[in-house]
């Protein structure tokens, strides 16, 4: 149930409007938010020192003029007017999140036509789902319909993630989690088909990617289409070779 009274407080001006109603502390939010990511993601995240504050609100804002801040602190970031709203409860880390955007843009990339939604129930896991209708560089990428669905819990970050590009006429599917350990994070992917011009590379399920610090693993990155293969393996980093393998197999160019 969202909070149906209790404090008040808006602001209104040329930059933005913003409202949130209910019981809260503006000094105490960001120990909810740790308290929050400390639940989801343990290993990254300590327990605050300070008890979870009692809080209980709904908030909503209009950004109307995102340049008079993005000039000031992030100037290669652009972005269109933007709106937003949700609510949050402390005592069960209840919370939802929707946000639109027509427009973002970080120096030459480029997001049009995007949603998220944030939503997280009574002992359930946070869940993440972000559409974009398309994102361009003008050069190389030009994907359309991206979608991603990610789940939040335990130290991990399972996610579905699909898209297509017009200009190499490739569509992706990948399903994958990342995994969160002390001073590492783990990328290991349970699915990922490429759709190359109607021929499907298919990804071996062994495939992982795990970055601690500045040094970055590689291996079993191996893709498959019928006899075809290619394959890679590196590390990055100090103390390594600094190098990517690649190897094919039967590997034609049509």
């Amino acid at each position: 149930a969202l909070p149906i009274s209790g404090k008040q407080l808006s602001l209104k001006s040329k930059v933005v409007d913003a409202a949130i109603n209910g019981q809260f502390t503006l000094k105490s939010i960001d120990i909810s938010l740790l308290h929050l990511l400390h639940q989801l993601i343990p290993a990254y995240f300590d327990k605050p020192s300070t008890d979870l504050p009692n809080e209980d609100f709904v908030f909503n804002f209009d950004l109307k003029d995102p340049f008079a801040i993005t000039s000031l602190y992030q100037p290669e970031l652009s972005m269109e007017p933007c709106t937003g709203e949700g609510f949050y409860r402390s005592a069960d880390q209840s919370l939802k999140l929707d946000f639109r955007n027509d427009r973002i843009a970080y120096n030459q990339l480029e997001f049009n036509g995007i949603s998220l939604s944030a939503h997280k129930n009574t002992n359930s896991d946070l869940k993440i789902d972000v559409l974009v209708n398309n994102i361009t560089d003008d050069r190389f990428i030009h994907s359309e319909n991206v979608e991603l669905y990610s789940r939040v819990f335990g130290n991990k970050i399972a996610f579905d993630v699909k898209g297509v590009d017009t200009g190499y006429k490739v569509s992706m599917d990948a399903k994958g989690e990342v995994v969160f350990v002390k001073d590492s994070i783990l990328l290991q992917m349970s699915d990922l088909a490429l759709n190359v011009n109607k021929d499907v590379w298919n990804l071996d399920t062994n495939a992982f990617c795990l970055m601690t610090g500045n040094f970055l693993n590689i291996e079993h990155f191996l893709f498959r289409n019928d006899q075809q293969s290619i394959a890679l393996n590196g590390e990055f980093g100090d103390n390594t070779n600094n190098r990517m393998d690649f190897a094919v197999g039967d590997f034609a160019l049509k």
